[in-house]
């Protein structure tokens, strides 16, 4: 299925998700929406999508959704080439992660974050958190039986 499909099936979702009043499927289309734009490269779409759908998690109180809401901003962000912003919403991510104590994507928030320092050339705080990404990997076997 191509991104345009996707994206015609998502709006017919997402306005099904409304006649319903469902916050949660409603936050669920905002996302799916935004990743469609991600895909064909409209990241400024993709920004508006992705807020729309956080702004609803957070209402809701879905913390795992608000922090995979803000990975998706990152990785838009990312594209966008705006490092420093990108960076602050896996910071906010990666707080969720670890009150919520959802180990697998704490070592994952890790390793992005080292991964965007390293784009950006900060060589010191890339080895930080590849450290804290690898001392996180060493010692909880959920994460190394993925």
């Amino acid at each position: 299925i191509d991104s345009d499909s996707a994206k015609g099936r998502t709006l017919v979702a997402y306005h099904l998700s409304n006649q319903l009043k469902e916050s949660s499927l409603i936050s669920n289309s905002l996302n799916m929406l935004g990743n469609c734009s991600f895909i064909r490269g409209d990241y400024d779409s993709a920004l508006i999508y992705y807020t729309k759908s956080l702004n609803l998690r957070q209402a809701n109180n879905n913390l795992t959704k608000v922090a995979d809401s803000y990975n998706n901003i990152a990785l838009t962000y990312e594209r966008k080439g705006n490092f420093f912003d990108a960076i602050l919403n896996l910071e906010k991510a990666l707080e969720i992660y670890k009150a919520n104590s959802d180990s697998i994507d704490i070592g994952t928030t890790y390793g992005n974050i080292g991964l965007l320092y390293t784009s950006m050339n900060e060589l010191k705080k890339a080895i930080y958190f590849h450290k804290k990404e690898y001392e996180f990997i060493s010692k909880n076997e959920e994460y190394l039986s993925r």
